[in-house]
């Protein structure tokens, strides 16, 4: 087996657990992909991406998503092994940040933002 191919799956480890656990909050929440991703501003198929753990959540995406679903950001990370990392830090601040934005509109250019970074390469 080509060594790339393992550490691509490695990599993607942790998309897919927070996939598998967004897909299943929404199934229990009883939205389809499509509204779901509609109040998350997304279209179906990128919902169905980021569900699939082909595509990361943004995490203002996944502030969004648990404020939709009605369940806590932190549902998202608790069953990940090495969640203490540093990086874990860096998301719940962000998270924070993120939630104490009470107008709409804010919240969407802060989201915006997330999106276009995320998408920039390095």
């Amino acid at each position: 087996m080509d060594g790339s191919f393992a550490k691509k799956a490695t990599r993607r480890a942790p998309e897919r657990g927070f996939g598998l656990r967004a897909r299943r909050a929404r199934e229990r929440a009883g939205l389809d992909r499509t509204t779901c991703a509609a109040r998350l501003g997304l279209s179906a198929d990128r919902l169905a991406q980021r569900e699939r753990g082909r595509v990361p959540f943004a995490a203002a995406e996944l502030v969004l998503l648990a404020d939709t679903l009605g369940i806590e950001t932190s549902d998202f990370f608790e069953k990940i092994e090495g969640a203490a990392d540093p990086l874990a830090a860096e998301i719940d601040e962000a998270l924070d940040a993120f939630a104490s934005l009470r107008d709409e509109r804010d919240r969407m250019r802060a989201l915006n933002a997330a999106r276009a970074l995320a998408s920039t390469p390095e």
